[in-house]
């Protein structure tokens, strides 16, 4: 190997400001919205100064731009309109209802909407408005259901309060327990399930290579609840042979599966204990584990005549999974293989695991040519690091950064905080782990366009 400094342009590492918080805080409107979004015919009321409307916003445009430049653009983006009952200064001294209570009025009279979701603003909970006596009344009046989720922006809840007790809601108000029986003309019908959570919507990568791995069991998506759901699909859910949940984190995952159980608790539909299945290795296990269930579920439903499936060869199931993978790899495999690749690792959240960073480049045969531990992360998470790194390359040297440490201007850095050098060829690992295999490939694609690009100028790109 090339002495480190001879291949090395004089340049320090010099990285953009990094902010470090211990709590976060979130409103809890948003996931109200965000728990009927896409779901037509739903209108959702926030009561709430004018201004809350842009919390909203501001937390979907991010988003919204993820999806155009992954050509994930679903068209409409959104079916559901969100409204604000605009409280003001009079309303924050004299109280609000009268002013919903117009509210309410105006979208019924403006979008006949087949249902309404409402939920107030920490103004609204501050000065103590009824709101849910105003929805019974407006429900009793015009004759469709006007749903209040209780919660009351920053003051009791949080983004995922807000989405969770409004899928609650939704199970109360919508869902039914239906018994389909498992007849001797139905034994070759799949089993149907429904995914609870939305992972960017129908359109994206991580639900597409989600539901690849589920139909690999021979198995029939039905929906993803409760965002992408009209009134119609969510009284079939209780058709759902189970649930399987699609989480990322460990605080979206559980906040998900509250809602799996709550759904098994009113419905009896059964769901699998699982987030997402991450590299290789998670895959595997998360194959393994998807097996065993069904063949558990299997053994306790009760058939007349035949289960609807044979015993799963699980093998098999992992052979196509890899076959898709090493597809997926081949365009890149050769100019990636042949590129100069260095790992800058800063600080990140002690939850989150980066060991499948480290896999993603072992499976594509990449050289890891060195590693370089930011000066901000802690004795702690520098040893996690060398540890992560040992498992797959031991032979790669791993260096603290000091006032000397440079960065080559010819290789590829993949790094967890974007770094301010100009003349570099960035990729920024993404927050989340990429679900299961095709998600690794998305990011072999990204370090490929990251290899292509020549010229003096460098450039950033987004693993997320």
């Amino acid at each position: 190997m090339k002495n480190w400094k001879s291949w090395c342009i004089a340049m320090a590492v010099n990285k953009r400001r990094f902010i470090k918080d211990k709590v976060s805080y979130s409103c809890s409107m948003p996931g109200v919205w965000k728990a009927v979004a896409h779901s037509e015919g739903c209108v959702v009321v926030y009561h709430a100064p004018k201004a809350c409307a842009h919390i909203t916003e501001e937390m979907e445009r991010n988003q919204y731009f993820r999806m155009l430049a992954r050509r994930e653009f679903t068209n409409p983006p959104y079916t559901a309109p969100l409204i604000t009952s605009n409280i003001a200064k009079k309303e924050s001294i004299f109280g609000g209802t009268s002013l919903l209570k117009k509210c309410l009025d105006y979208v019924v009279a403006t979008y006949s909407p087949r249902y309404i979701m409402v939920t107030d603003s920490c103004v609204a909970g501050v000065i103590g408005d009824d709101s849910a006596a105003i929805c019974q009344e407006a429900e009793t009046e015009h004759g469709i259901p006007v749903l209040y989720v209780d919660c009351h922006g920053f003051l009791d809840g949080e983004y995922y309060g807000g989405f969770i007790n409004a899928a609650k809601l939704l199970i109360d108000r919508f869902m039914v327990k239906k018994e389909v029986p498992k007849v001797n003309s139905s034994a070759n019908a799949p089993y149907k399930v429904t995914l609870i959570g939305e992972k960017d919507g129908p359109g994206s990568l991580a639900i597409q290579q989600f539901c690849t791995l589920i139909e690999d069991f021979g198995l029939e998506i039905y929906k993803s609840f409760p965002g992408y759901c009209s009134i119609e699909d969510m009284q079939k859910i209780g058709e759902s042979d189970l649930t399987v949940i699609l989480g990322g984190t460990q605080k979206a995952y559980a906040y998900l599966r509250e809602i799996a159980d709550y759904m098994t608790e009113k419905l009896g539909v059964p769901h699998f204990a699982s987030d997402y299945p991450i590299g290789w290795e998670g895959t595997k296990r998360w194959l393994d584990d998807f097996s065993v269930f069904l063949q558990n579920f299997k053994d306790q439903s009760d058939f007349k005549g035949e289960p609807p499936h044979p015993n799963i060869d699980i093998e098999a199931v992992k052979a196509n999974v890899w076959r898709r993978f090493e597809e997926g790899l081949a365009p890149f495999k050769k100019t990636l293989q042949e590129a100069s690749i260095v790992l800058a690792l800063g600080y990140i959240n002690p939850n989150y695991d980066l060991s499948w960073v480290l896999e993603w480049l072992h499976l594509g045969q990449l050289a890891l040519n060195r590693v370089v531990i930011l000066d901000n992360v802690p004795e702690a998470q520098q040893a996690a690091y060398r540890t992560m790194i040992q498992r797959f390359y031991p032979e790669t040297p791993v260096v603290l950064e000091t006032v000397e440490t440079v960065l080559p201007k010819e290789a590829l850095i993949i790094t967890t905080q974007e770094l301010a050098e100009p003349f570099l060829r960035q990729l920024i690992l993404p927050c989340l782990p990429p679900i299961g295999m095709a998600g690794l490939v998305q990011m072999y694609r990204k370090l490929f366009m990251l290899a292509r690009r020549r010229g003096e100028r460098g450039i950033v790109l987004y693993g997320w």
